[in-house]
C-alpha cells in the first residue's frame, strides 16, 4: 500500500479524497492539521506530536455492512495500544478511551456509488506526545502523560499501519466495549433521554433499554454519553 508522508495538512481526511479517482489504496499521514475533523463536525485537535492517519481502501460492500470498516478501524487502534502496554476500550461507535478519558478519535467516511460503498477513508488521530489544549484536559489524555515518557511516534505509526491490514470479529469490539451494562445519555436531535446500554447488533447497532423496551440505535442518528 502507498504511503504518503505529509508535514502538514488542513486534514488528511481531505487529502485522501484526492486519489480516490486512482483506484488504488492508500494511506496518508501528517506531522499537524489545520482543520482536523471529528465525528458530527466536531474540530479535532491536531498539535505536533500525535499521530494523524487517514487510510483509503476501496470495497465492494451493502450498506448494511459499513459496520465492519468501524471494526476493522477501531480494533486495529486497540491492538496498537495493546502493543505498546495500554489498555484502551471503545466507546461506541468509534471513540477510543483510556481511564475514561479520550485518546483516539476516528472519522470515516464512505462513498457509494450503485448501492455500494466502493471506498472508505477513516481518518485516526491519536494523542500521542502532542500537548493537550486546557479545555480539553479533563476529557482527553495522551500515550505520554499517561507513561511519564516520549513514545517513538514513527514506531506507533508503523504498528497501527501493520494492523490496519488484519481482520478482526465483532465479538472482538463487543468484547472491548467501554459502554454496555452501563447506563447512558442518549441525544438524538432534540431528545434527549436515559437507557442502559445492552449490547451491540452484527450490523453496529446499538441496542438500548428504556423503561423495560429495547431501542435500536444508529450511529449516524444518535451520540451518546457515559
Amino acid at each position: 500500500m502507498k504511503i504518503i508522508k505529509l508535514l502538514k495538512t488542513d486534514s488528511t481526511n481531505n487529502y485522501a479524497k484526492k486519489f480516490i479517482s486512482y483506484g488504488e489504496d492508500v494511506i496518508i499521514t501528517a506531522k499537524t492539521q489545520s482543520l482536523g475533523k471529528g465525528s458530527k463536525g466536531r474540530k479535532f485537535s491536531s498539535k505536533i506530536g500525535g499521530l494523524y492517519l487517514s487510510r483509503l481502501k476501496f470495497y465492494s460492500l451493502n450498506p448494511d455492512e459499513s459496520f465492519k470498516i468501524m471494526i476493522s478501524v477501531s480494533m486495529a487502534v486497540i491492538k496498537t495500544l495493546e502493543y505498546f502496554g495500554f489498555t484502551g476500550l471503545i466507546k461506541w461507535p468509534n471513540d477510543i478511551y483510556i481511564n475514561d478519558k479520550k485518546v483516539c478519535g476516528i472519522l470515516i467516511e464512505n462513498s457509494l456509488s450503485n448501492g455500494k460503498i466502493i471506498s472508505s477513508i477513516a481518518g485516526i488521530g491519536i494523542n500521542v506526545n502532542n500537548k493537550l489544549p486546557p479545555e480539553l484536559l479533563n476529557t482527553a489524555v495522551s500515550l505520554k502523560n499517561l507513561s511519564d515518557k516520549k513514545i517513538r511516534l514513527k514506531l506507533v505509526r508503523n504498528k497501527l499501519i501493520e494492523n490496519l491490514d488484519k481482520e478482526y470479529s465483532v465479538k472482538e469490539y463487543i468484547k472491548n466495549s467501554m459502554i454496555l451494562g452501563k447506563n447512558i445519555t442518549v441525544v438524538s436531535g432534540n431528545e434527549i433521554f436515559f437507557a442502559t446500554a445492552e449490547s451491540i447488533s452484527d450490523k453496529g447497532e446499538l441496542i438500548v433499554v428504556k423503561d423495560n423496551k429495547k431501542i435500536v440505535l444508529n450511529s449516524g442518528e444518535v451520540s451518546i454519553k457515559i
